[in-house]
């Protein structure tokens, strides 16, 4: 986790928050925009109106991102038609679209834009106190809540890999008694490997873009503990 040393001559060469290359964070996208997809079928909703959802903070968007490109990528998304995703040739479109639309924010986040650069070192000045589980990342929240971190994936992660990760977090729900909670946020809760495991949205944030789950500690360790 982290990332490594950066310079000004190394912009293709740095990694992200979850330790992926440029090339790497490219391959997340087929799988999170799959998750978006999903997400917009179940929901009735357009992609332009949800992803329109995570990009509802202008200001940060312009922090992130610099003015004129969060201009033209917000414009790009309101510019979105409307898809069929019932449909096989209309879904695979909106794929493209949305593809086009989040490796140009890839490529700007491993960029030597200025921007780019604070917001690598504002992620990496966050993630120092996390620990890791297996295929997650965890800290412990203000409020006794362990918040799970799921970093982007090629892929969703295995049944067995998703288990043992999860047995490791039960641990350390076991030897931090003051943990009342689990929560976390992410797109992998459309993939029906996350609800047989028993993970469910939180109804308050199923209009979002990315939902967030919790799920209590006696619940999370009937589930995940070793008793």
């Amino acid at each position: 986790m982290g990332e490594t040393g950066y310079s000004p001559n190394e912009a293709n060469d740095t990694v992200d928050r979850f330790g992926l290359s440029k090339e790497r964070r490219l391959e997340t996208v087929d799988t999170n925009i799959d998750l978006l997809l999903r997400r917009c079928q179940r929901k009735g909703i357009q992609p332009r109106e949800m992803v329109l959802k995570g990009f509802h903070d202008r200001q940060k968007m312009n922090e992130q991102l610099g003015d004129d490109l969060a201009a033209d990528i917000y414009a790009s998304v309101t510019g979105l038609p409307d898809y069929n995703l019932d449909d096989e040739i209309a879904r695979a479109q909106a794929y493209q679209d949305i593809q086009r639309i989040f490796s140009r924010i890839i490529d700007f986040q491993h960029s030597n834009a200025a921007e780019s650069r604070v917001q690598r070192e504002q992620e990496r000045q966050a993630q120092e106190h996390w620990k890791q589980a297996g295929v997650f990342s965890y800290e412990i929240g203000r409020q006794n809540e362990l918040v799970l971190h799921v970093p982007s994936m090629t892929e969703p992660p295995q049944p067995g890999q998703l288990k043992d990760s999860l047995r490791q977090l039960a641990d350390t729900l076991e030897q931090e008694p003051d943990i009342k909670e689990v929560r976390g946020s992410s797109l992998l809760l459309e993939h029906p490997i996350a609800r047989r495991l028993g993970f469910e949205i939180d109804p308050g944030s199923d209009e979002e873009f990315v939902p967030n789950f919790r799920m209590s500690r006696e619940e999370f360790l009937k589930r995940f503990g070793k008793t």
